[in-house]
């Protein structure tokens, strides 16, 4: 009996891995994941029935929508438990960027904004009161201000406007997510060769490069948009095309300089190949800085995407978007400023917090700048 109590766990070592035990003490980001977290499972349990009922496949796209939010409650876990307690076990530059990043109060406030907009997007289908495309044809249900049974007012065709919110922030975020990914992919690829090989392939390269950045963005969007549809597929492309030369250039530079490190020299006289070199060596070296730019990045992606939607060449009704929202309230600004203000204000907390995130990224890459 002894030998088995020796072998089991202490009640520390278990409560660590429930969240908000250690992460009350330690605060910073450990502990929004932690509150987010148990809010989440609150929200699950209040709504269970909806919940279960996407599990059971009743609603269309339920079943993806709730692994969605079960995937969204996994990286709750691991942020407010197991990171935290990798950090405390492995002290390296990691965990030391980790301790930096916690104390910073930009970087903690630009997550726990950022981390409540992805929860209102993968937990809409279960916190709308309302289905977003549902219109009510009756004279009564159009344009209702805020009240109890719609937070946020109705819209011209009695839709509610917090369901269509939610919704539209699965859209905007989709798109500003993906467009970063793709654009990230082009532009490391072309920085990455542009700074390594040098050269004719540079001078070619970043001419290239040059020549996108000197046209003008938006109208590069809306000539590609004309020519080709206003999918969302197409959205996203045409985007992602149109973001990846300032992370080149960016990239770039941060090979050149890392290049004529002693441990480049030294891993060059090693004789690996030069694929390795890059892949190993070079590139998870460079990609501090690109990761930054491209959290920066996403907020400007979001602005594009709201824009084109208000200018009716993105996102089609009836699907919504914040972008053509807004559009869709312009002409009742004054008498049912609701229309267009919420997604407005959605607009506005997502690429600030996108913009505080980045800040706080930075100055915990940059320890010496920022004066941590």
């Amino acid at each position: 009996m002894q030998s088995i109590r020796q072998h089991m766990p202490s009640r520390k070592k278990v409560l660590e891995f429930l969240p908000g035990t250690a992460a009350f003490k330690r605060g910073g980001v450990s502990l929004i994941f932690s509150v987010f977290f148990y809010l989440c499972l609150l929200l699950l349990i209040a709504r269970a029935g909806r919940f279960g009922a996407m599990l059971a496949g009743s609603a269309e796209g339920g079943k993806t929508a709730a692994a969605m939010i079960l995937s969204v409650m996994c990286v709750l876990y691991f942020g407010a438990t197991v990171a935290p307690a990798l950090n405390r076990r492995f002290e390296s530059r990691r965990s030391r960027f980790a301790k930096r990043f916690s104390a910073n109060a930009t970087a903690v406030a630009g997550t726990a904004g950022i981390l409540a907009i992805l929860l209102m997007a993968a937990f809409g289908p279960v916190i709308a009161p309302c289905d977003p495309d549902v219109q009510n044809g009756s004279a009564i249900s159009q344009y209702q201000g805020p009240s109890p049974s719609h937070p946020m007012g109705t819209d011209k065709f009695g839709r509610d406007i917090f369901s269509r919110v939610l919704a539209g922030a699965r859209i905007s975020l989709g798109v500003a997510i993906a467009a970063v990914v793709i654009a990230l992919s082009l532009g490391v690829l072309v920085g990455a060769a542009a700074g390594y090989a040098g050269g004719a392939l540079d001078e070619f390269l970043m001419r290239f490069t040059d020549g996108l950045l000197a046209f003008p963005r938006l109208l590069l969007v809306l000539l590609l948009v004309a020519f080709f549809s206003s999918s969302y597929g197409m959205i996203v492309m045409v985007i992602a095309c149109t973001s990846w030369m300032g992370i080149a250039r960016l990239v770039r530079a941060e090979v050149m300089s890392i290049k004529g490190k002693e441990y480049m020299q030294a891993a060059v006289a090693s004789g690996i190949s030069r694929i390795r070199l890059v892949w190993r060596h070079l590139l998870p070296n460079a990609l501090g800085p690109v990761i930054v730019a491209a959290t920066l990045q996403s907020g400007s992606i979001i602005l594009l995407e709201s824009t084109l939607s208000f200018l009716g060449i993105g996102v089609q009704p009836p699907t919504p978007s914040w972008g053509n929202m807004v559009f869709e309230g312009r002409e009742v600004l004054l008498s049912a400023w609701w229309v267009c203000a919420f997604p407005g204000l959605a607009i506005v907390a997502a690429v600030i917090s996108l913009n505080l995130l980045g800040d706080g990224l930075r100055d915990a890459m940059e320890p010496r700048e920022a004066g941590i």
